[in-house]
């Protein structure tokens, strides 16, 4: 598209100018503040209705209809029109635009059809490339050009898009942590009904099942689900639910908070902070624990020329593979770091859910008594003191250190209020509610574990479904964000020797008039804002001595 003629009429600092260009360049020059940029603003108003200067960041309180006239005029005295020779189209069109309603664009019907893609590129704001943007361009570090790239085409989409895919992939990784958390809560629970010591194993909760199941004269069976755990077995009487308590069950709970802090917690426990501390003390190792799946990316990528796949940076044969070879072997020790870290946290975290299972539901017994009301603050605080210890250790790398400053794990699991209270609640429930019996007992027993391993199913499928959704996140955007920057780097390349002759052409031209260029690729002709117009180039520069502003 060339333009052919421009009338501007009261915008911004200019009253009434007239240039025509029939369709060769252009240089506008003058004195600070004699009108070149509204120029500009001129043109960009007659394309896209607004003046980019007066949008974005800090010009909160500017509105065109107040600023873009100019300032002894009024809104419908201001208007902006051209005459303009498309490609591919013989005759010369007609436009105009009036800032009363910035919105039409006044042009005939042809004409409106044939510029759809002149105003779809208008809208991107791209043809208005300042020299500064160009200077940011072309010493942009190789790391920044993509950046670079997106805001001089107005890419701001594909920023926003890998906003969004980042800000997906950290939801995910949030929903991850928090799923992990829950399968440990079930899992504490299943140990807390089977009075399992520590671990969480499947061996011991089908050793439960079966010798409950022995008692009820049922069958054994060879696997676990939360369906068959009661399948064949004469159902007991059920109690009624808020009226009644399993006197045998409530005494297990008890004994589950009587156990002594077992050696192996403490073991685990000071494993977790050693690594914790490894790690945090490690800048090396965090960073290149956070770079594990970019690096891993940058390998696949390097092709015959072993150039840098992100920047194009040559390096020598080999070089480039064998560094980043390295950096995965630093950060696979970093990464057997977390999942040993994680494995531990998890295994605290089980063992703390058993206590706040069994804490819980001594409470939803005890608070129905009166007389037992002095001992819920102790159960309360305890079970305070477990959900802040899990959910430290759900996070143990960010949280851990500063939770255990605060507690130690043998005050975390310091029963030793809990003890002077538990004879008196025993006593208390033992007189209100009757014993039963054995059988009654191991059906009570797997009632409450089917229930259990009804949620840990649900809670593992959850888990599983949160893991796979975080690592396709992460696969898709590390895909997104290299492609991207292949795709703007090859661009780059593309464009960037045009640049730096454009920029050198300017600079050489301010400075002396005599750049080396052939003189094709200047403008052919310069008009002052005032409305002159002048000869050669060289002859115009020949008359001024302050910069230009191109």
């Amino acid at each position: 598209m060339k333009l052919i003629e421009i009338e501007i009429q009261n915008v911004r600092g200019i009253k009434d100018l007239t240039i025509r260009t029939d369709g060769k360049n252009l240089v506008i020059w003058g004195a600070n503040g004699s009108g070149k940029s509204g120029v500009v603003d001129a043109i960009d108003f007659l394309f896209t209705g607004q003046i980019t200067r007066l949008t974005g960041s800090g010009t909160s309180g500017i509105t065109l209809s107040k600023h873009g006239p100019h300032i002894d005029q009024k809104a419908e005295h201001a208007k902006v029109r051209a005459i303009l020779q498309l490609p591919g189209c013989e005759k010369p069109i007609e436009i105009s635009r009036a800032f009363e309603d910035p919105g039409t664009l006044h042009c005939t019907e042809e004409a409106r059809a044939l510029l759809t893609s002149v105003l779809s590129f208008a809208e991107r704001g791209q043809y208005v490339l300042t020299r500064r943007d160009i200077l940011k361009y072309i010493t942009s570090e190789p790391s920044n050009r993509a950046k670079q790239l997106q805001s001089i085409l107005d890419l701001t989409h594909i920023e926003e898009i890998r906003k969004t895919l980042v800000k997906v992939r950290n939801d995910l990784k949030n929903d991850e942590r928090v799923a992990k958390q829950g399968l440990d809560a079930v899992k504490g629970a299943i140990n807390s009904t089977i009075q399992a010591a520590t671990q969480f194993k499947a061996e011991k909760i089908l050793q439960f099942i079966n010798d409950n199941r022995v008692i009820l004269g049922g069958s054994l069976l060879d696997n676990i689900g939360y369906i068959n755990v009661r399948e064949g077995l004469v159902p007991r009487e059920p109690y009624t639910k808020g009226t009644a308590v399993s006197i045998n069950q409530f005494a297990k709970d008890l004994n589950n908070l009587k156990q002594p802090l077992d050696d192996s917690i403490t073991d685990t426990e000071i494993r977790l902070r050693h690594l914790i501390a490894e790690i945090n003390n490690s800048l090396g190792l965090r960073k290149e624990l956070g770079r594990l799946d970019l690096t891993n990316s940058g390998i696949d990528l390097i092709d015959e020329s072993g150039s840098c796949p992100l920047c194009d940076y040559p390096w020598p044969e080999g070089e480039l593979r064998s560094k980043l070879l390295a950096r995965i072997e630093a950060a696979g020790i970093a990464k057997n770091y977390q999942q040993e870290i994680l494995q531990l946290s998890s295994s605290l975290s089980i063992i703390a859910n058993k206590f706040i299972t069994s804490i819980r539901t001594i409470i939803n017994v005890i608070v129905k008594e009166e007389s037992l009301s002095g001992t819920l603050p102790v159960l309360q605080d305890w079970l305070t003191v477990l959900n802040a210890f899990v959910s430290a250790v759900s996070d143990p790398l960010n949280k851990y250190a500063e939770f255990q400053a605060i507690a130690s794990i043998g005050e975390i699991f310091d029963s030793r209020l809990f003890l002077e209270v538990a004879d008196l609640m025993t006593d208390v429930i033992a007189a209100k509610y009757p014993s039963i019996s054995k059988e009654q007992a191991a059906w009570d027993a797997l009632t409450r574990l089917q229930e259990n391993l009804k949620a840990f199913e649900l809670a593992e499928t959850t888990y599983t479904d949160s893991v796979n959704a975080h690592a396709r996140a992460q696969i898709f955007c590390g895909c997104f964000e290299s492609s991207r920057d292949n795709v703007l780097g090859a661009l780059y390349d593309d464009i960037r020797d045009r640049l730096v002759e454009l920029y050198s052409a300017l600079h050489s031209v301010r400075i002396s008039g005599a750049s080396g260029h052939p003189l094709r690729k200047y403008p052919d002709s310069i008009t002052d804002t005032s409305g002159h117009r002048n000869g050669s180039i060289r002859t115009a520069f020949r008359r001024i001595r302050t910069p230009c502003r191109a």
